[in-house]
């Protein structure tokens, strides 16, 4: 019998005998964490993917959007569309003409008979009413208020100006009083006291020759400056 050779397994270095264990667990932490980077790479990579394709969505979604905005707008401003659009509009303001015509023929005829059936006068009243429930007879009501108020607040600062200034010539008249009342009594005295010095031995010419008492009238107004009698 021939006996078959059996393959030997090549013995690594980590596992040959009389070698410590150390390399191989350091061996095996090496590929464990080599492991983890690459399954962590590989979930990086995943979701950046994913993100991409989001994106990719996102922009043909966007990229429809606008291609149908664009079609419609091409298709508003084809030319025949232009037309239809403008008959369109023609067409439906003829429409609002007649409806405002047949709504004036009413109005009309509505006042006709309310004319009438209340006369002139009363035909007035209406409308008169009507023009005040309208939104032009608000604005000038509101514009009259508005002048009104101004025209109040005008009257009442020209009233206080009045006072003001009454107070003010009544002040004036008092002192005014006063001074000619200080005056009078200054011209007194002087008078006095000249004709007291006359009478005690002036000479015959000043005698004879008196100063008249606006002469000293004139010279009151300083007499006063000068002694301090007249107040501020």
């Amino acid at each position: 019998m021939r006996f078959s050779k059996q393959k030997r397994k090549p013995v690594r270095s980590w596992e040959k005998p009389g070698l410590s264990g150390r390399p191989c667990r350091r061996n095996w932490t090496h590929v464990r964490e080599c492991k983890e980077r690459i399954s962590a790479l590989s979930s990086q990579i995943e979701e950046e993917k994913c993100k991409q394709r989001q994106l990719r969505l996102d922009f043909e979604e966007q990229l429809e959007d606008l291609m149908g905005q664009h079609k419609d707008l091409w298709e508003f401003h084809r030319p025949e569309q232009l037309a239809q659009e403008i008959d369109t509009l023609d067409s439906s303001k003829e429409q609002l003409l007649k409806e405002e015509k047949l709504v004036e023929a009413k109005l009309e005829d509505v006042k006709h008979r309310l004319c009438s059936q209340f006369g002139v006068k009363g035909c007035y009243d209406i409308t008169e009413g009507l023009f005040l429930r309208s939104k032009e007879a608000a604005a000038a009501v509101h514009l009259f208020e508005e002048e009104t108020r101004r025209a109040q607040e005008l009257l009442e600062n020209t009233a206080q100006r009045h006072e003001q200034l009454q107070e003010k010539c009544q002040q004036l008249q008092q002192k005014r009083q006063r001074l000619k009342e200080e005056l009078e009594k200054l011209g007194v005295q002087v008078t006095a006291q000249a004709q007291s010095k006359q009478e005690d031995g002036a000479s015959p010419g000043e005698a004879a020759n008196p100063k008249p008492f606006g002469v000293s009238e004139e010279k009151d107004p300083e007499l006063p400056t000068e002694q301090g009698l007249i107040p501020s």
